[in-house]
């Protein structure tokens, strides 16, 4: 290995005696200190409780791979009797940009770049089949929050306009397909929140 000199010498250096104290203290400085507390993965803007991953409004490198993955993934269901259908969520930061805006750096470019790449995946999946709810969930925002403040999840109700986007669009070739109202539910509310992995509830932010 003819980076083990660097390598060892990168591992050592991440584990001096106090380390994870110094960090945590530094932490709370900035945390205490500053309206806006960041790292290299997230934004917090403690004003207004609002959450966000930095550099969120994502479009693969290889965006050549990946539409031709989409060509290929979609022959094969052909060849198997299969229709298929995209649903594409919308980052979290596009939807609030409104939130972020020029003040807080949300990348204008960035979102431009991944709506192109979302059109260059809808021209080879024709029949209107890739669903991407972003003017549904931009609307939808006025009603609930369609993703919590704190996490890259969406709610409950924005998973839902998804849904039904989606559901919309596969009664066009399946009549016998009925879409799920919210009132065949079973809804309950609480001050708590959802937003870990496992789905349990936690004390809400």
């Amino acid at each position: 290995n003819e980076k083990y000199g660097v390598q060892f010498e990168s591992w050592f250096n991440d584990r001096f005696n106090g380390r994870d104290w110094m960090i945590n203290l530094f932490s709370s400085i900035l945390y205490h200190t500053n309206n806006i507390y960041q790292n290299e993965k997230a934004l917090f803007i403690k004003d207004n409780g609002w959450m966000f991953g930095k550099n969120n409004v994502k479009t693969p490198k290889n965006t050549k791979l990946s539409i031709d993955n989409v060509k290929k993934f979609d022959e094969f269901c052909k060849q198997h009797g299969i229709k298929l259908y995209l649903l594409l969520v919308p980052p979290k930061e596009a939807i609030y940009s409104d939130v972020l805006g020029e003040k807080f750096g949300f990348d204008y470019v960035a979102e431009r770049a991944h709506i192109d790449y979302i059109n260059q995946i809808k021209s080879v999946l024709p029949g209107n089949r890739v669903i991407f709810p972003y003017e549904d969930l931009k609307q939808s925002k006025e009603q609930d929050y369609v993703f919590f403040k704190q996490t890259h999840h969406w709610t409950d109700w924005g998973a839902y306009i998804g849904y039904k986007a989606l559901s919309s669009r596969i009664e066009k070739d399946f009549k016998q397909y009925t879409t799920v109202s919210l009132s065949d539910y079973d809804k309950s509310f609480s001050t708590k929140i959802r937003d870990d992995w496992a789905r349990s509830y936690n004390v809400g932010h």
